[in-house]
């Protein structure tokens, strides 16, 4: 996904934006699982696009003006 928005994204950026948001989605699913499926699964889905929604592409606007993500000199 990070690499389709912007495919020359420093490898540091890409990792740390992989890393945060695939950990945020498998928490997602955990809470789901503990609350016994209690919420529709489309309910679930539609949070998660509401939470994912232009945020990966703040990540990077952002991450390329720190220099510790490799993106600036």
């Amino acid at each position: 996904m990070v690499l389709d928005i912007q495919p020359d994204v420093a490898p540091f950026l890409k990792d740390a934006i992989t890393n945060f948001y695939g950990w945020a989605l498998v928490m997602q699913f955990v809470q789901w699982l503990n609350a016994d499926l209690a919420e529709p699964k489309a309910t679930v889905i539609q949070r998660v696009e509401l939470m994912l929604n232009g945020s990966v592409e703040l990540a990077l606007k952002n991450g390329q003006q720190l220099s510790q993500f490799g993106q600036t000199d």
